[in-house]
């Protein structure tokens, strides 16, 4: 397996992407350890809801309408049952709650190791930019006082041939002063670059210590979510099972469960007897009518609340249109047929009516003095209707 502390370096004397690199990866897993934390919450808090939806359920339905038998047997096992498997969701939100907060205590000992050893690298970083910053600054100053001492040297060196001794002197002691400044700003510089290279050597090892526990901890991360999530399986699984074992004695009960048995039961506990009641036989209106001295009808009186009269039923259907019933004596099939044509649709509203299509012929059997016709249609169907819905055919009466 490949390492953190051979993989992260950088050659660029002050650059920390290594150590950034390795740090988000570290901020990513605690916020991955924090989602799978909220999820088992949600989990818990799914199971919870179901475990009371169920509960509640088997409170509220008692089915008490329902008689002693089988079936009453079947559903009182299948609410009590489904009220354990309620109960046993209920254990699971549980279950779930505790490995969520074992979770929450694996992610802050974590961010405890984590900030420890995020803090003694940071500070090695700082030492060291500060000792690079002195050898920088060092080198600068010696390099400064090297050229002056160079300048002085050679102003003394030009100086010999000059016949001003005191000017030759001034030189001189410039230039042993200028090489003296120089020698300890090399001193200094030199200083500086062994206290860089001591705080480098501590920075890396303390480095190469991060590498191996942020490694470390995120190996021990990536282990304990697997772990997690296998126990949640597990608790998932075990429910299943569970649930299946208790639908199992649901359905133990439901095969006991005979319609035969439970027929007979109610039967024999509620019967009311075997005899049926008589048929209601049909009573003409008409039979024992007295006619008119003509021998027609006598006429039919208005329907109240502008109704239709209602016709005999029995002549108009029962006779497949024959006009040989005593309500339609006045008749004489011999004579020329009276012809009318439906204005418009109309839907038959009581049971004397007849429902009418729009340009439909019908054949007008009688005439009633209160404005109803009584009128055959094609089919042989006869009824009232009212004049204002058909109208007259342009030959007025077809043989």
């Amino acid at each position: 397996m490949a390492q953190f502390v051979d993989n992260f370096w950088e050659v660029e004397f002050n650059s920390t992407v290594g150590f950034d690199i390795i740090m988000k990866r570290l901020h990513d897993g605690r916020e991955a350890c924090k989602e799978y934390e909220k999820f088992l919450k949600e989990r818990a808090k799914a199971e919870e809801l179901y475990a009371q939806t169920l509960i509640r359920l088997t409170k509220k339905l008692t089915f008490k309408e329902e008689i002693d038998g089988t079936l009453r047997r079947s559903i009182d096992e299948v609410i009590a049952q489904t009220e354990t498997i309620g109960n046993s969701h209920n254990n699971m939100h549980q279950r779930l709650l505790e490995e969520a907060k074992k979770v929450e205590e694996f992610r802050e000992t974590q961010r405890e190791v984590r900030k420890r050893e995020e803090e003694l690298v940071k500070r090695m970083q700082s030492q060291k930019k500060d000792s690079y910053s002195r050898v920088i600054n060092s080198k600068k100053n010696y390099e400064s006082k090297c050229k002056e001492a160079d300048q002085a040297e050679e102003a003394a060196f030009r100086a010999r041939q000059s016949p001003n001794a005191k000017e030759i002197e001034k030189l001189t002691n410039k230039k042993d002063k200028t090489r003296s400044y120089a020698e300890i700003a090399d001193d200094q510089y030199k200083a500086a670059v062994d206290s860089l290279e001591v705080t480098r050597k501590e920075w890396e090892k303390q480095m190469a210590t991060f590498c191996v526990k942020t490694q470390a901890l995120e190996q021990d991360r990536i282990k304990y979510l697997r772990n997690s999530m296998w126990v949640y399986t597990n608790v998932a699984s075990i429910q299943c099972c569970t649930d299946d074992k208790l639908y199992e004695r649901m359905r133990d009960s439901l095969e006991k469960c005979s319609d035969k048995e439970d027929i007979d039961s109610f039967i024999n506990s509620k019967r009311t007897g075997s005899a049926k009641p008589a048929p209601i036989n049909y009573e003409c209106y008409y039979r024992d009518r007295q006619r008119n001295s003509n021998g027609s009808r006598m006429p039919r009186p208005a329907p109240p609340s502008g109704q239709p009269p209602v016709p005999i039923q029995r002549g108009l259907l029962a006779r497949n249109g024959s006009i040989d019933d005593p309500m339609y004596a006045s008749v004489n099939p011999n004579l020329p047929c009276e012809y009318i044509q439906a204005k418009r649709d109309y839907q038959a509203q009581g049971p004397g009516e007849l429902s009418l299509c729009a340009g439909e012929l019908l054949t007008v059997l009688e005439r009633e003095p209160n404005g109803y016709i009584l009128a055959k249609n094609e089919s042989g169907t006869k009824g009232y209707i009212l004049t204002e819905l058909v109208t007259d055919t342009n030959g007025g009466t077809r043989l």
